[in-house]
């Protein structure tokens, strides 16, 4: 997805990382030896690509050499890092949300060196112009850039607020959320949360599992149909298992949305499975189906690809804690 990786480079290079370490990031973490990075950098560059590869691979020898440099609420936040990003992965190229043309300019360069823009993210028109129109690389921030940030935070109705809003009535002791959302979604979701160690990670994932799981402008049973298919694509039988209890406590309630499902359930389906790829699978004939239907609506196609990118985000996790149980 080149949105991600454009924005992720600029993120980078503003915080001090050197832009060749960029340019080469698979050579330099794979070639410990004679690598610029650090054995910390290192371990983090491959503990992300495992978690980031469609089905995940963490290898078990980075996971243990990382419990080593790391502490495990440290390594946790790196993780937490990754699937979070990979939800908004999932949502960039489904939604098809363009690259931004500066952003680009300012990071064509820096980009892994074997870096190919694909379909993702709408960049197959503006590559070739970007790249005759670079821009300066960006300038690593400096204290005003701080202070900016940490207004934005704490200002009211800043981020800190809003998070304060979006979390409120969400508990918070592991064994809490569990029944909480056993109760909204009809599944505990305990293979995800049980191994979380920070408290608002783990409130903030709730959050989001509680948001959606349940039937809203589709039904809860037609989304964990898509789901499902896309625990096939990740190959996650534990992601699977935990859907198929809320596909069972959902079936009680689906008579009600059937009617409508019916009218749809097909397209849905095709678009969910299209839509589980990394990059997604859409073709214009999907694209003309959907322009040419009344019920499969704009905000039910969000909805859908949110609901994949939280699953994606819900696959890292769970990945991660399997290979770190069995490094242990």
């Amino acid at each position: 997805c080149a949105y991600c990786i454009s924005h992720c480079c600029s993120f980078a290079v503003r915080r001090g990382v050197d832009p060749t370490v960029l340019r080469n990031l698979l050579d330099e973490m794979n070639n410990e030896e004679n690598s610029s990075m650090s054995p910390e950098e290192s371990h983090t560059a491959k503990l992300a690509y495992g978690l980031g590869t469609v089905p995940c691979s963490p290898n078990v020898e980075t996971v243990k050499e990382s419990n080593k440099l790391f502490t495990p609420a440290q390594l946790e936040w790196l993780m937490a890092a990754t699937a979070v990003f990979g939800a908004l992965n999932k949502l960039m190229d489904g939604l098809n949300i363009p690259l931004e043309l500066s952003t680009y300019q300012e990071t064509v360069d820096h980009l892994e060196a074997n870096f190919k823009a694909g379909a993702a993210s709408g960049m197959l028109q503006v590559e070739p112009i970007a790249k005759m129109q670079r821009k300066p690389t960006p300038q690593i921030d400096d204290w005003t850039n701080y202070v900016a940030i940490i207004y934005h935070g704490l200002r009211p109705g800043g981020a800190m607020s809003l998070d304060r809003k979006l979390l409120q009535g969400i508990p918070a002791k592991i064994t809490e959320c569990c029944a909480y959302l056993n109760t909204l979604c009809g599944c505990s979701f305990k293979s995800v949360l049980e191994s979380l160690q920070h408290e608002r990670f783990r409130r903030a994932i709730t959050c989001v599992i509680s948001k959606n799981f349940v039937s809203d402008n589709l039904s809860l049973h037609l989304k964990v149909r898509v789901g499902l298919q896309y625990c096939d694509v990740l190959e996650n039988s534990i992601l699977a298992e935990e859907l198929k209890k809320v596909l069972a406590s959902a079936a009680v309630a689906y008579q009600d949305d059937q009617n409508h499902d019916n009218d749809i359930t097909s397209l849905v389906l095709q678009v969910g499975n299209a839509l589980s790829y990394a990059p997604s699978r859409m073709t214009p004939r999907l694209v003309n189906q959907i322009r040419a239907s009344d019920d499969f609506t704009p905000v039910m196609i969000v909805e859908l690809v949110s609901c994949l990118a939280i699953l994606q985000m819900l696959h890292r996790m769970i990945s991660f804690h399997i290979v770190n149980f069995t490094s242990a």
